[in-house]
């Protein structure tokens, strides 16, 4: 009993993937793992490294988890700007084991180095984020193509309260005292 037992130890046995979703997201922050969460629906998991506010994305120092994390996902969301830089490293540093597709949704929004990294802020960053989402799930995923751009345009229509929320805002400011405090470096567009 014992021979086989060391026998059986040698052979290498291979997991059933079959369960494995086809989209597999690794994102730095929950934001962008909640919209690509809504775009994948059933087909994807994602898991967004940092999902706790008190967490100081700048200081963050991802272990062994986390690069096994970015290992196993075949997209990954970085916010880009220096932001979240230890992603990119993570990134780089599995570059020979497999490449996922990166989005850095700084370059998405065509923004550079020192305009606000904050860009979750802007109504318009989580919509062109679903859009490129769908668009790239969908080259790994060609059979559910219907399926992501439905769930996207679902969940751009579930922003529509928030903007018009956001427009009313801006239409009741008062422009002869439009001053606001602000925690962070803004551009104005």
């Amino acid at each position: 009993m014992l021979v086989i037992t060391l026998a059986l130890s040698f052979i290498p046995f291979k997991t059933n993937n079959s369960a494995q979703k086809p989209i597999r997201v690794v994102t730095s922050l929950n934001f962008y793992g909640e919209t690509a969460k809504e775009v994948a629906g059933k087909y994807g998991k994602v898991t967004s490294i940092i999902d706790n506010a008190s967490v100081d994305p700048h200081d963050y120092q991802p272990g062994t988890a986390q690069a096994n994390q970015v290992g196993n996902a075949n997209v990954v969301i970085e916010n880009g700007l220096g932001y979240d830089e230890w992603l990119n490293k993570v990134v780089k540093s599995n570059s020979q084991r497999y490449s996922p597709k990166v989005i850095n949704v700084g370059q998405l929004m065509g923004k550079r180095s020192g305009d606000n990294e904050h860009l979750w802020y802007e109504a318009v960053t989580m919509k062109k984020l679903a859009q490129r989402l769908a668009n790239q799930y969908s080259r790994i995923d060609p059979a559910h193509r219907d399926y992501y751009q439905q769930n996207t345009q679902k969940y751009i229509a579930s922003l529509k309260p928030l903007d018009r929320e956001i427009a009313q805002i801006k239409a009741n400011v008062n422009s002869e005292n439009n001053k606001v405090a602000v925690s962070e470096p803004y551009n104005t567009p």
